[in-house]
């Protein structure tokens, strides 16, 4: 399998890598998702319209089922750790001390305006321990058929 015309292509690119490769994949994409979903999350939260946190959770979950994918419960709990710790360091005002997620409790202000960062800390958190007990094979790429 070292010889590139060798390998299997039914699988997708980051799939085919080496464990260490398929790793720093799993990194990257736990820190980008969840930059741009924590910035994502308050689009809409000013009208009462959560279509950020739709696409900020959306985005999340597709991370997270590509990392158990291409790396089981291991690269699963690798996503898990790198995008919570980024989501709560963004949250504690890292890394020049401007909170981005932060919870109002002004009452003239929209309810999702007011705990739209609440519900983004502790759903990510939700919707990762959701995904870790589903099933195993719901994370499984088939490979195609060869004619």
């Amino acid at each position: 399998m070292s010889n590139p015309q060798q390998q299997d292509t039914s699988q997708p690119w980051s799939h085919r890598r080496s464990a260490p490769v398929r790793t720093l994949i799993t990194v990257f994409s736990a820190l980008g998702s969840a930059l741009v979903a924590t910035f994502a999350s308050r689009i809409g939260a000013a009208y009462n319209m959560p279509i950020g946190l739709v696409i900020a959770f959306a985005l999340l979950g597709m991370s997270a089922w590509c990392a158990r994918s291409r790396g089981g419960i291991t690269g699963f709990a690798v996503h898990m750790l790198c995008s919570t710790l980024l989501i709560y360091m963004i949250a504690q005002g890292w890394p020049n001390g401007d909170a981005v997620i932060v919870g109002f409790h002004d009452s003239t202000l929209p309810w999702l305006s007011l705990y739209c960062g609440v519900v983004w800390l502790y759903g990510s958190i939700l919707l990762q321990a959701i995904m870790l007990f589903l099933p195993a094979r719901w994370f499984v790429i088939p490979g195609r058929k060869r004619q």
